[in-house]
């Protein structure tokens, strides 16, 4: 059995809002039977549980935070964790809090809000949890991967809507060689659509070319050692290592890397000179970067943060990747 921290309770959190329009109202008044309401027992009964836990634990004494510094002892709290709550009604929306963003429905699945096939808010969950094991233990199943997604750790990549390989082709014909078209990215799969260039000349005469994707939902447990929440993926692409910023960390790596070996493998980026997207800056800074080169082209594939499910992440855009060169 898990053990919850010692120091905490946990308790649910209010009751359902009242609502009308498309749900029965038998719902409210517990009329209506089937499995989602063994479901919501089977929450009720993980919660007990856990506060009782929670409780013995107060009452042992064990698991008292005690510092070393000059700073007030911590000694536990009575105030307990809510791990679920009711969706919010909101027009003809039904909503979770942004603290509750895992979505049960009565068909027995839950959704993460990373996942590509959450249903439309229109359709009303039974309950919002704190996280995938809460859901889990009350006795919910995780929806599905669809067929034609990736699932890597428990980020989804899906096929890429933007940019498109025509988009990419077009920045191909302005560099002059094939650059890293996304085949797959993290849902929903919309990167930067290129219409405005997608290119970075820095101080060298030929252009580099640089792809983005920013504001994918990304998953509460992916990565224990990102310095930030950004969900920030770039792809770029140079020719003679130039312009050296889009497939180096910051100066230090830029600075040496025409005389260095020939580049591949994994780097930790530290924090750089912040990207200004077709400005200025590095944008792999605070990233995990995967370098490799192919003749005189060097490419790079990033994504915020440091951590072995990153890498993992990087090995499979890598292999979803397709290489679009200048049109005919």
């Amino acid at each position: 059995m898990a053990t919850l921290p010692s120091n905490r309770a946990v308790r649910a959190g209010t009751a359902p809002a009242a609502h009308t329009g498309g749900v029965h109202d038998a719902w409210e008044g517990g009329e209506r039977q089937g499995p989602q309401w063994r479901r919501l027992l089977t929450a009720a009964v993980a919660v007990a549980v856990a506060t009782v836990l929670g409780w013995a634990a107060l009452q042992s004494g064990d698991g008292l935070t005690v510092q070393t510094d000059r700073n007030p002892v911590a000694g536990p709290t009575d105030e307990p964790d809510v791990v679920l709550q009711a969706p919010q009604r909101a027009g003809d929306r039904w909503l979770c809090a942004n603290s509750f963003p895992v979505r049960a429905f009565d068909t027995g699945l839950f959704y993460p809000p990373e996942h590509p096939a959450v249903p439309e808010f229109t359709l009303r969950p039974e309950a919002c949890f704190l996280d995938s094991m809460w859901a889990q233990s009350a006795g919910y199943d995780i929806a599905p991967t669809p067929p034609d997604v990736a699932k890597v750790g428990s980020l989804y990549l899906v096929p890429s809507l933007a940019p498109s390989e025509s988009a990419c082709a077009d920045v191909a014909r302005v560099v002059g060689f094939a650059v890293p078209c996304p085949g797959r990215l993290p849902a929903p799969g919309r990167g930067a659509s290129c219409l405005n260039g997608c290119l970075f000349w820095g101080e060298a005469t030929d252009p580099g070319a640089v792809i983005e994707q920013r504001g994918f939902a990304q998953p509460v447990d992916w990565c224990e050692r990102c310095a930030s929440r950004d969900t920030h993926v770039v792809f770029a692409a140079v020719r003679d290592r130039s312009p050296a910023e889009l497939v180096t960390c910051g100066p230090d790596m830029a600075a040496a890397v025409r005389t260095a070996a020939p580049l591949g493998g994994y780097y930790d980026c530290p924090p750089g000179p912040p990207w200004l997207p077709g400005l200025a800056g590095y944008p792999h800074e605070r990233h995990t970067l995967l370098l490799w080169e192919a003749g005189d082209i060097t490419y790079a594939v990033s994504m915020e943060g440091h951590a072995a499910e990153i890498r993992s992440l990087l090995r499979a855009l890598r292999a979803g990747m397709k290489l679009v060169g200048p049109p005919a």
